[in-house]
């Protein structure tokens, strides 16, 4: 059973950080130089938050100048600090770093009425919670959709690391939406890394509103306490975003849930919000009818990811440019058989004129309907066998390979989606006029047919041997057709003024594309802002630290040594001689952020600085290097054991002083 430790109280923490020259002297370099932030000017009140672990201060500091949250502990358990100092050490380094924020653990981080207690000194999230980014957003589908898109990406982020944060609910998640939706965890008490195994106690149960019934019973951490709050969190998102009048019918203004209660959660049969949700859109009631089934497993392993949920509700879609380009993809036991699947292409439709009786192709003519080429629904199609624009074959419509060469291109996605859009119109203008061309090539025929019949009637037989010129043939059917109601001249006329009326609707069509486009424009600057933002961390991460040792103690010359994480243990290295009144800079040569130790020395053992509770092994005698020097054997020669002052580094220079004392008489 791990032993709980008690800390100052909140009104202590706040005494002390009024004096941050005292609080922080020795500590913390940056701190000291900072001061609280005051819920008002001239207040007498800081602003502060607090749990029943920890509170929180908002800490501002000019150099660097930045916000801060200086996290101090009301109690903790006796494994917090190796917590810590784990979490402060890996948290740089992993695939999903973006997600947490700048993080420091400080074992001798705050002196509170003369003692010396840890801190956690982190990053200021900017941004809202993510309870009131929702509230905030309750009538904005698209940010509520981004949010849970973000959010589907962070759960399956999280999982592929190896990592649980242990404690999800809306206060330790903040939303920043200046550039897109962005997250970012807050409270670190719980994090869990997959490579400890099972062996870390769940002592943090999180808040039940969100968590599984068998949480409470857990012995051991896994990634699996994750996997449940994210699905109540997701399902909650986007159940709201469907239907924002649930916020105020479930009061969550005033509850500590998401829609759903511990009550809802521990008996799911009869609870109303699972009722409610299974009468919202198919997707959103699958996706509560899943919950519903998770609620009632009886083994906590068994809980399957959000990724894995979602790959079992959420319906493959359908590509618009595929069914045109490849027609297999539509038959019947396809990829997409069984599934009630449709395009409305209504706007597409152009219908020809019925071809009389006693014509030609008389019979049963239906319209080309574009539609039909899409969703590739049976057609009745012209009987007349010499029709070959459009051919119904088991619900397939195929089209004449040589109208559709442009489309076919669009397959592989090789093309803007604007260009896919304008091959497809294409496909189904070329694929309508083939069958209105058609169509006119009988009437043509039926035109010929009445000439013959009248130079028959009327012996106007052309002379022996000279066939008439086409010119002449044209224009004899003209002299046949003018002046009488023409059947095919209404017939153009009547294409022509659909044509008119279709190119309305295209240029509506082009301009909604080019706004579409002219927003993809703007995004992409909002992109070259976010790349040049990346491309600064990565620059910060190209850095190499530096540790500048200075002599500001009584002394001649003291001797100077640290100990770092050297990606395989703890390694300890020295001597660096540094005259009084003057300063060394070590390169560290690599970029390291997190905790070091120093230890400094006059006459190898005469005097020393470096008071703490780690000891690492140094040769007293002779500059050393030496790989995990706090299990090395430390026996022999010139070897001893020392113990070292905690210091935390980032890359850039970092500045320790030596002095003989601080104002407390405590001896460096």
């Amino acid at each position: 059973m791990a032993t709980t430790h008690v800390y100052p109280s909140i009104g202590q923490y706040q005494r002390a950080l009024r004096y941050p020259q005292i609080a922080f002297k020795n500590l913390d370099p940056i701190l000291v130089a900072g001061k609280p932030v005051e819920t008002a000017p001239n207040s007498q009140d800081l602003w502060k938050s607090s749990g029943g672990w920890a509170c929180v201060f908002k800490y501002e500091t000019f150099s660097p100048k930045k916000l801060w949250a200086v996290r101090c502990f009301l109690r903790s358990t006796s494994d917090y600090a190796n917590h810590y100092r784990k979490v402060s050490i890996r948290l740089p380094n992993i695939p999903c770093s973006s997600y947490f924020l700048e993080f420091r653990f400080l074992d001798k981080g705050i002196r509170v009425d003369g003692n010396i207690y840890p801190t956690v000194k982190m990053e200021w999230a900017e941004g809202k919670d993510l309870r009131d980014f929702i509230q905030d957003n309750l009538n904005n589908k698209n940010k509520l959709d981004l949010l849970a898109q973000a959010w589907v990406k962070l759960s399956k982020d999280l999982a592929d690391a190896g990592i649980a944060h242990g404690d999800l609910h809306p206060e330790n998640i903040i939303v920043d939406d200046n550039s897109g939706v962005n997250l970012k965890f807050i409270d670190y008490d719980g994090l869990y890394f997959a490579a400890d195994g099972n062996g870390i106690n769940d002592e943090i149960k999180g808040v039940l509103d969100y968590q599984h019934p068998l949480r409470t019973k857990l012995q051991k951490q896994c990634l699996q306490i994750d996997y449940f709050p994210q699905l109540v969190i997701y399902l909650s998102i986007v159940a709201i975003a469907e239907n924002p009048h649930l916020w105020q019918a479930y009061n969550m203004d005033n509850t500590e849930g998401l829609l759903f209660s511990v009550a809802d959660l521990e008996k799911p049969d009869s609870s109303q919000v699972f009722h409610v949700l299974s009468q919202l859109s198919t997707d959103v009631a699958r996706l509560a009818d899943e919950v519903k089934k998770i609620c009632k497993l009886t083994d906590f392993s068994k809980i399957p990811s959000l990724d894995d949920v979602l790959k079992i509700v959420t319906p493959t879609p359908i590509d618009v440019t595929d069914l045109f380009t490849d027609p297999q993809k539509n038959k019947q036991g396809g990829a997409t058989s069984g599934a009630s699947q449709s395009v409305d292409a209504t706007s597409l439709i152009i219908r020809s004129k019925p071809i009389k009786k006693g014509s030609a192709t008389s019979g049963s003519s239906k319209p080309i309907d574009a539609t039909s080429l899409i969703t590739g629904s049976q057609q009745n199609a012209n009987q007349n066998s010499q029709s070959q624009s459009v051919i119904s074959t088991q619900g397939t419509q195929k089209i004449n390979t040589s109208q559709t060469s442009l489309t076919q291109q669009t397959q592989k996605g090789s093309y803007p989606i604007l260009v896919k859009t304008i091959a497809v119109v294409s496909t189904v203008i070329a694929t309508t006029l083939g069958g209105f061309c058609y169509y006119q090539y009988q009437q043509i025929n039926q035109v010929k047919q009445q000439i013959e019949k009248i130079r028959l009637d009327k012996k106007l037989l052309p002379p022996k041997g000279n066939k008439p010129s086409l010119s002449v043939e044209l224009q004899n059917m003209m002299n046949v057709v003018q002046g009488k109601e023409s059947f095919l001249y209404h017939d153009i006329e009547q294409l022509v003024s659909r044509i008119e009326s279709q190119k309305s609707d295209f240029e509506k069509d082009i301009n909604n594309w080019q706004s579409r486009v002219n927003k993809l424009e703007g995004e992409k600057g909002s992109l070259q802002e976010e790349r040049d933002r990346l491309q600064s961390k990565v620059n910060e991460f190209e850095k190499e630290t530096y540790i500048n040792f200075c002599n500001k103690t009584s002394k001649d010359e003291i001797s100077a040594a640290l100990v770092y994480w050297d990606g395989k243990g703890l390694r300890s290295r020295g001597w660096w001689n540094v005259k009084r009144g003057k300063c060394q800079e070590v390169n560290l040569e690599q970029n390291y952020r997190g905790t070091l130790y120093v230890h400094g020395s006059y006459k190898r053992d005469e005097s020393n600085w470096g008071s703490g509770k780690y000891s690492f092994c140094v040769d007293i005698i002779d500059k050393f290097d030496i790989a995990n020097s706090d299990k090395a054997s430390c026996s022999g020669g010139s070897l001893k054991q020392v113990t070292m002052s905690e210091f935390a580094v980032s890359p850039g220079t970092n500045n320790w002083d030596f002095n003989d004392k601080d104002s407390t008489g405590t001896s460096f």
